[in-house]
């Protein structure tokens, strides 16, 4: 029971951190926000597969999406890390390291 709760809390978290770059792109126009707003949209679609293929009474069986979870996961990972760069890039260029 508790795996279709955790997939769908998580879910839902990332819906709601998706929404909180929006808010934050539409105010500051920052390319780098697009990426990582994308790699919260795609973990949003990641944690829903989960969910829907968990529990007692599946809609889709694991077995049938497990490459594409697969897949999802790893292209969610490199869209997020390119953003984080492309947001450090912009942070050393305009002088705000910490170093």
């Amino acid at each position: 029971m508790l795996a279709f709760e955790s997939a769908l809390v998580l879910a839902l978290m990332a819906l709601s951190s998706a929404a909180v770059w929006l808010l934050l792109w539409r105010r500051s126009r920052a390319p780098y926000m697009l990426l990582l707003l994308a790699g919260w949209l795609g973990l949003c679609l990641y944690w829903s597969l989960l969910a829907i293929s968990a529990g007692p009474a599946p809609v889709l069986p694991r077995a049938d999406i497990a490459v594409a979870v697969r897949a999802l996961g790893v292209l969610v990972a490199l869209v997020i890390a390119a953003g984080k760069l492309c947001m450090l890039a912009r942070m050393f260029r305009n002088g705000k390291n910490s170093t």
